[in-house]
């Protein structure tokens, strides 16, 4: 049980041990801070690590500056003033700065904890986006059937490792789960790929081979050509100058 310091100095005082648990303390300190039985309790975090290598009975009579949290959990920038009578047994006083300071603290740790909700609020929009842009992805190879033997997957703008990522995971699923052999994958509108991009696509044709599917590939453009044979994409797809060609072949 904590007990009453009948202290002749009228402010906030405390006797505390080398845990810096509190065994005593003036009635002025229970006035300011809340009751609990450790003085690390009413210390603001940003100054504990400071309080903790200060309070420390090697170091004898100490003068230092903290902030601390009042009754209405307000911070106060605070001067310390402690000693050590033994080992075991220390004494600390509590003289509040002027009510400026402490007014600015409070309204710094009122914004702290705003940005503290703002980087919340804008890491939520983060994911919200992240989750727009896959699906964005996805959407630039969707897999349209056109009967029960044919599908198509029209691929639109520029392919990135991001972008391929997305698409093989839709194009594989969907495959798998539609009864169609005959695969027609339409380059047209594709503005530009990457050397991750290909190796995206060769992956996805082995995969798409292993599921019996047979793939014949349109709207390859003059660069697209270029960059099979600059980054040796080995494929055995069936290349085709134009996707009415392939339908016309497969619907009479």
């Amino acid at each position: 049980m904590i007990s009453q310091i009948n202290h002749i100095y009228p402010v906030p005082s405390f006797q505390i041990d080398r845990n810096l648990n509190i065994r005593s303390a003036s009635q002025e300190a229970w006035d300011m801070f809340e009751r609990t039985d450790s003085l690390m309790r009413m210390i603001d975090s940003k100054s504990c690590l400071k309080a903790k290598q200060m309070l420390q009975p090697s170091n004898g009579k100490v003068s230092f500056e903290i902030n601390m949290i009042d009754k209405k959990g307000q911070i106060l920038l605070v001067d310390c003033y402690a000693g050590w009578t033994s080992e075991l047994h220390g004494e600390i006083m509590i003289l509040e700065k002027n009510k400026e300071m402490s007014n600015i603290l409070s309204q710094f740790q009122k914004l702290r904890t705003r940005l503290q909700e703002t980087d919340m609020e804008l890491l939520k929009e983060k994911e919200r986006l992240q989750q727009v842009l896959m699906e964005n992805n996805m959407l630039s190879a969707p897999f349209i059937k056109i009967n029960d033997d044919i599908g198509l997957i029209p691929v639109f703008g520029i392919i990135d490792q991001q972008k391929i990522t997305a698409i093989m995971d839709n194009v594989l699923k969907s495959a798998y789960e539609a009864p169609t052999r005959e695969l027609i994958i339409d380059f047209t509108a594709v503005n530009h790929m990457d050397r991750e991009g290909w190796r995206g696509f060769t992956e996805m044709f082995q995969s798409l081979k292993l599921l019996g599917k047979h793939i014949y590939m349109t709207g390859v453009q003059p660069k697209h050509a270029h960059q099979i044979h600059e980054f040796n994409i080995q494929t055995d797809i069936i290349f085709k100058p134009s996707l009415q060609d392939i339908i016309s072949k497969f619907v009479k």
